[in-house]
């Protein structure tokens, strides 16, 4: 199943601040010489020898303005509506661990090519992606992640991110609707929905499979209901 994982930060970078992050985000040496690190063994990097492209606003126009940024996210708020021709612009900025999509008060990390939820099951990128992730978290200053995928009831996550919630918000409603999510990384990534705390031991991480032991297909509604 073709599921892909998504990693949600709070935002506390304003408009202003933002559009110049494509050559902050290239100086993160340390992200990059982790993600050096702990690749698994038969996809090794190195940006030595394999520099990456320069990161990049996404969209035609690959560039960002503090008014066009604050357009957008008015306009996800308001139908689509915005007074600014917003046509060749994007929310994402292209990078060389993937992408990062952002919302006024939330960031949406993205992995490329870990960008697959069964990464979090497998043994030898689960621990690697869950690395990586925080850094890039602390990188923003920042020591929760939420996770979700994009599949399974909790894809319902989405649309709150979409709405412009803050992270609290997020994490409160999708508590209100497929419960509290397990404490920890290995069962939380079985529940499709889990708060990573950044400083906490990962613990063991297991081979898994989507869903385990939290979710499962009823074949006469054709969706995924929480196992009680």
């Amino acid at each position: 199943m073709a599921i892909d994982v998504y990693a949600i930060i709070e935002n506390t970078y304003p408009a202003e601040k933002l559009v110049e992050i494509p050559a902050q985000i290239d100086t993160w040496q340390e992200v990059k010489r982790l993600m050096e690190q702990v690749a698994p063994e038969d996809r090794p990097i190195d940006f030595r020898t394999k520099p990456p492209k320069p990161s990049s606003w996404l969209g035609p126009k690959a560039s960002m303005r503090p008014d066009i940024l604050k357009a957008m996210w008015q306009a996800y708020q308001n139908n689509g509506y915005s007074d600014l021709d917003l046509r060749g612009f994007d929310l994402e900025v292209s990078t060389f661990f993937g992408g990062l999509k952002f919302f006024e008060k939330v960031i949406v990390i993205t992995r490329n090519p870990e960008h697959k939820y069964a990464n979090l099951c497998a043994p030898d990128t689960a621990r690697s992606l869950i690395l990586v992730n925080r850094l890039i978290a602390r990188q923003f200053g920042q020591k929760r992640i939420l996770y979700y995928p994009d599949g399974f009831p909790p894809a319902k996550i989405e649309d709150f991110v979409w709405a412009g919630d803050s992270f609290s918000t997020i994490e409160q409603k999708a508590v209100e609707r497929f419960g509290p999510p397990p404490k920890g990384i290995e069962a939380g990534r079985r529940n499709m929905f889990f708060i990573d705390h950044i400083d906490d031991e990962i613990g063991e991480l297991p081979h898994c499979d989507l869903g385990e032991g939290y979710w499962q297909y009823n074949p006469q509604t054709t969706t995924y209901e929480r196992i009680p």
